[in-house]
């Protein structure tokens, strides 16, 4: 399936208080040898996830050499910090369209749970249920965040940003 379509997809299932404020977002860097690519998710225009490949591969070898950790460990620790490489995701949100939202929450992969968060499938009650399990998952949070005020009708005012990882 094209980006296009997963991208109109995926940004269809937003809940509706949310309207035209959040957006997802991929480009591919043809220049480089491999093509990669590089996905974002705005809010207001403001990029709050950055999925980039060299970011990624970069921290991921950071992790290694300096805590000594196995590549399967550094790409969880990645993923806890919101690390998302750029080939990953496109890939999360084809695989977000194609199950429940329980099942999304469950992966505890980042984009997968972004999404999960955004979704209109969520109703009020039941978001406030799940809101409490992703306030130590700064990315997901500020997600969090948002929907909390954008259901409520408050126009989002100060949403922290998150901190630099060391």
């Amino acid at each position: 399936m094209r980006w296009s379509k997963v991208k109109q997809l995926a940004e269809g299932n937003f809940a509706p208080e949310l309207g035209s404020r959040v957006r997802l977002n991929l480009t591919v860097l043809r220049a480089t040898h491999d093509a990669e690519q590089r996905g974002t998710i705005t809010v207001d225009g403001e990029v709050w996830l950055n999925a980039c490949y060299f970011n990624h591969v970069m921290a991921g070898w950071d992790l290694m050499r300096d805590k000594h950790l196995s590549q399967d460990e550094a790409a969880a620790v990645l993923d806890k910090q919101g690390l998302v490489a750029g080939w990953q995701f496109p890939r999360e949100i084809f695989d977000y369209l194609n199950i429940s939202v329980d099942g999304a929450l469950a992966t505890g992969r980042t984009v997968k749970t972004i999404l999960a968060v955004l979704d209109r499938r969520v109703g009020k009650r039941r978001f406030r249920e799940i809101a409490d399990r992703f306030k130590s998952h700064t990315v997901i949070a500020r997600f969090v965040k948002l929907r909390l005020e954008a259901s409520e009708g408050n126009r989002l005012v100060a949403v922290p940003k998150p901190q630099a990882n060391a």
